[in-house]
């Protein structure tokens, strides 16, 4: 014990010892687990004691994996690859969190049929509408029915949906360079009249392959991605208006991918991951650093208790301002000395000497 350079005390611990009370484990299967169960005290037994005579880290491995809610036992058919090894001992707390576990994701969502969308012009902003319609006007086409004359040839004044949907299930690949997702699927071209009972007419459908790159950032606990980079190769698969130029069908889709599709998966990508942690707990300094197969965050650990308790030992500490104003505290002695204000004879001031005393 001590004083520090302002007169405040300081305690200083010479040594710091840990010890683990209890591990428990329990095993989650069917005839094997059970057998596991059975043995598991032993299991936690040499885990607390190398924990409490050995480790100077911990370093634990979770497989995770993300189940469709109706689907629940369906596991997805390929298998989680190896981490790379920690080097890093800058930070508290590092989570590694592999790509395995978005590609249960996209595979399960595959699987439900979920993985399908269809774009309206009343998706497009106001103003992005008309690239939908089959007749325009002007000299330069502002409409698919321009740029593909043959259907606004044959369904004039019309609407054209986009419908897409997902032949496989994408793949995310995580590099040092960033995250990528690839897939492949197919876009229907269907025409409705508004205003008309008619139904929707198939006009061209193409197979297409996508690549999205994005950049993985952290906002507090919660893992966020923003879209940066959208690569696709289009080809003609069917076509009931006759010849079609792929050109001009990439224009029209990457358009409206880049006014709906794009801000819509950033708009869910904004929303984010939460991490795992307490509610007492906060994340400090947290960083995001990409390796093979897995997105590493990086952070120090910050734990502010949701009660806080007053303890009043035998040391307390009240600062210097407070006891000058109060110095009828038991744990304080001041030599007091008055002196008469000049300005106002029935105001008297009181400064202090204050001290500290221990009451054992």
């Amino acid at each position: 014990m001590g004083v520090d350079s302002t007169g405040r005390p300081r305690v200083s611990a010479g040594t710091c010892t840990s010890s683990v009370g209890s591990v428990n484990i329990r095993f989650h299967g069917k005839i094997l687990a059970k057998i596991l169960n059975l043995l598991k005290g032993k299991v936690e037994d040499t885990i607390r004691h190398t924990l409490r005579t050995k480790a100077t880290y911990m370093e634990t491995f979770h497989k995770g994996e993300i189940y469709w809610k109706t689907t629940p036992s369906t596991e997805a058919p390929f298998t989680a690859p190896s981490m790379p090894e920690n080097r890093d001992t800058d930070r508290m707390l590092y989570f590694y969190i592999s790509d395995y576990m978005f590609n249960t994701l996209f595979f399960a969502a595959q699987s439900n049929r979920y993985l399908q969308l269809n774009i309206t012009a009343s998706d497009l902003p106001a103003s992005a509408r008309g690239v939908l319609n089959t007749t325009c006007a002007g000299v330069i086409p502002t409409c698919i029915g321009g740029l593909i004359p043959a259907i606004g040839q044959k369904y004039p004044n019309s609407i054209v949906d986009l419908r897409l949907f997902n032949g496989v299930a994408p793949v995310m690949d995580v590099t040092s360079a960033g995250v990528g997702v690839n897939t492949s699927g197919a876009i229907d071209l269907n025409v409705h009249k508004p205003g008309t009972n008619k139904g929707e007419v198939f006009l061209v459908s193409f197979s297409a392959n996508m690549t999205f790159r994005s950049d993985v950032l952290m906002n507090g606990s919660v893992i966020h991605a923003r879209i940066t980079y959208l690569n696709w190769n289009l080809k003609t698969v069917r076509s009931e208006v006759g010849p079609v130029d792929d050109k001009f069908i990439d224009f029209l889709i990457k358009y409206a991918l880049d006014v709906f599709l794009i801000p819509k998966l950033n708009d869910y990508a904004s929303k984010g991951i939460p991490l795992p942690i307490g509610k007492e707990v906060s994340l400090k300094n947290a960083s995001v650093v990409l390796a093979k197969d897995t997105i590493v965050i990086a952070t120090d650990v910050a734990y502010t208790p949701s009660v806080q308790r007053d303890v009043d030992g035998a040391l307390k500490f009240v600062p210097y301002d407070s006891m000058s104003r109060s110095i009828t505290k038991t744990s304080v002695t001041s030599r007091p000395a008055t002196t008469t204000s000049t300005t106002s004879p029935s105001v008297t001031t009181t400064s202090a000497l204050s001290e500290f005393k221990l009451d054992w």
